[in-house]
């Protein structure tokens, strides 16, 4: 009988859960220590052990440490599946969560015959780093992740969308060639809904956590080398633990430790957002007994703003309401398109640069310069009740655990504390910011002022290029404008259409995006598509050259006649588009007009297109 059975634990019985774990954090350490019986056991080692405790305040069967998604999971499967006592000790004071309960709420999903082609995308972007045997295991687990939810009852609907691109691991593979070998959860209410969900769950099983424990240290037998179970400080009082099966820990990362992002990550001042108490404990204590780290130079992180605040000393979703803005480095040169800085996850990537005139990173911190405009223009980040707020200052965190109550509405509370610097002159602003940090470089940061106004001044107001039109004008491909949410089955049959074509297909398709910051958030998104369609924003159409050959008209207008008078409406119901009016209030409405004006006359020439592509009588 192998070890893990006798100990009535199975491999696969703790692996239970591990997608959706993996899937929830980033960066959590695992270590199964089990007290082999065949030796004795702990009890027997008591009696003959020094390094053992003389009493036990708490003992179980299985000991989780760290109350986040991943322990979540560890002790739900632990306690329902293997019939387990678990006790989950946690560094918060209360409710717990980590960055599962402060994030999106999304989670990997893996249909059963996509199975292989997801694992060996793995194990492409890992290059081997990680072993194969755990990849498949994920890979198997992750399958199962909707029956997991379903059996505890979560709110969440699959999303018809890759993983690839979406995290760092995965930007360096959009070649398409996996793309569709996984989804993603959607969580209705992010992550704080499902860990609410799944903690009621946890309660009724009757597993205690523990808050308030820090400093934890793993008790191990210095001759097995198993892990037997825990010291642990609660509040001021030192605590043991003994675990009888197994010790499984899941402590987050180390967002919050400068020590270790220095020496893993190599970025330092970055300040990640997310879970506060996620400062590496779990990292010093696998150290201790001997364990092996890997795979500890990735971060999943938002590109996000710092406070320089020692009282909030984490950073914050960064955005700019307005346009008339532009990035610099710690040299004061620009370094990036602002409109395509990454995605939201691997956006900070493009920060680690090293420059050798300075030593050090050029980038780490960089500043972002905008004017009144884009002051007025609205809030620089979110706060609480905003259609999409996490990290530190979620509304549904206690006050005992959020350290901020979000960004003011007119950003002036920020600018009081320090956040925002300003200056009547760039180079008074400069100055500024070269009592923060002595590498700005005024000159440096004047200059590229001067050419960003010069590019800003040359900019010019012209029409569009149709895309589609060009694409018709070849005859020989196939070509179609699609919005999902307006007309689902005219996006079916184009894209069946267009598959079936024996030649070049296009297909154009309407999606908002969160930068679109649509009212009530993107739960509404197939809602505003609709909304765009009806009121002449945007149009149906289908072109299929073999129509032709058939005596058929090949285009085909399926948008009806656009209700103009909502037209106004539907762009004052996107912040991009409403912040307008307070960014350039004069041009705002002349532009509206002629937004009106070119959506009517574009549906007339569509109209025309129809009647030109018409076969001869």
């Amino acid at each position: 009988m192998k070890k893990d059975e006798q100990l009535g634990v199975s491999r696969r019985s703790f692996l239970k859960g591990a997608g959706l774990a993996a899937a929830a954090m980033a960066g959590t350490a695992a270590l199964a220590g089990c007290a082999n019986e065949s030796a004795g056991g702990a009890d027997t080692l008591a009696n003959t052990g020094d390094w053992l405790p003389q009493t036990w305040d708490y003992e179980c069967d299985l000991l989780v440490i760290g109350y986040g998604g991943a322990g979540m999971w560890a002790s739900l499967i632990g306690a329902d599946e293997c019939g387990q006592e678990v006790i989950v000790l946690e560094k918060a004071p209360e409710r717990g969560g980590g960055n599962s309960s402060i994030n999106n709420g999304e989670w990997t999903i893996v249909e059963e015959n996509e199975k292989d082609r997801f694992a060996k995308y793995i194990k492409a972007f890992t290059h081997g780093k990680t072993p194969e045997p755990m990849i498949d295991a994920w890979v198997n687990e992750c399958a199962r992740n909707t029956e997991y939810a379903d059996k505890y009852g979560m709110t969440y609907e699959v999303v018809e969308q890759a993983l690839a691109g979406a995290i760092p691991e995965y930007f360096f593979l959009d070649d398409n060639a996996y793309e569709g070998s996984c989804k993603l959860s959607s969580v209705d209410g992010f992550g704080m809904l499902s860990f609410h969900e799944l903690d009621a769950q946890r309660e009724a099983l009757g597993v205690e956590v523990l808050f308030d424990c820090h400093d934890e240290r793993l008790i191990q037998n210095p001759q097995t080398k198993e892990i037997v179970g825990a010291y642990t400080m609660i509040g001021n009082e030192e605590k043991t633990v003994k675990a009888r099966k197994a010790v499984i820990m899941t402590l987050g990362g180390f967002e919050f430790n400068e020590e270790l992002k220095n020496q893993y990550l190599k970025c330092s001042p970055f300040k990640f957002e997310g879970w506060r108490f996620n400062t590496g404990d779990g990292i010093k204590m696998v150290e201790d007994v001997g364990a092996k780290l890997w795979h500890m130079d990735m971060a999943i992180s938002m590109y996000s703003m710092w406070t320089r605040d020692p009282e909030y000393d984490f950073s914050i979703l960064y955005f700019m309401p307005g346009f008339s803005y532009f990035n610099v480095n710690r040299l004061g040169k620009r370094f990036v398109n602002e409109n395509n800085m990454g995605s939201p996850h691997n956006g900070w990537h493009t920060l680690l640069s090293f420059d050798d005139s300075i030593a050090d990173f050029d980038r780490i911190p960089s500043w972002g310069i905008f004017d009144q405009s884009c002051f007025d223009a609205g809030k620089l980040s979110t706060s609480q009740g905003d259609f999409f707020e996490c990290g530190n200052f979620a509304s549904d965190l206690p006050d005992s655990v959020r350290d901020w109550d979000g960004w003011s509405q007119d950003n002036k509370a920020e600018l009081e504390r320090g956040w925002i610097l300003t200056g009547a002159t760039i180079e008074e602003l400069g100055q500024k910011i070269k009592e923060f940090d002595p590498l700005m470089d005024v000159d440096t940061l004047k200059a590229t002022f001067e050419e960003y106004q010069g590019f800003a001044a040359a900019g010019k107001d012209i029409k569009k290029k149709s895309l589609t039109e060009i694409a018709m004008s070849y005859g020989y491909v196939y070509v179609a404008q699609v919005a999902m949410g307006a007309n689902l089955n005219q996006t079916i049959k184009a894209i069946t259409e267009a598959e079936a074509y024996p030649g070049p297909s296009l297909i154009i398709g309407y999606s908002p995006c969160e930068m679109h910051s649509i009212k009530g958030g993107m739960t509404n998104c197939q809602a505003e598509m609709k909304k765009a369609v009806d009121c002449g924003y945007w149009n149906l159409f289908r072109f299929n050259p073999q129509l032709a050959d058939e005596g058929k008209n090949p285009f085909i207008l399926e948008s009806k006649e656009p209700k103009t008078e909502d037209y106004r409406k539907f762009m004052m119901g996107e912040a991009r588009y409403s912040a307008l009016t307070r960014s350039f209030p004069d041009r705002a409405e002349g532009l509206f007009e002629r937004s009106e004006v070119e959506s009517t006359k574009r549906y007339a020439h569509l109209k025309r297109l129809q009647d030109l592509y018409a076969p001869e009588a």
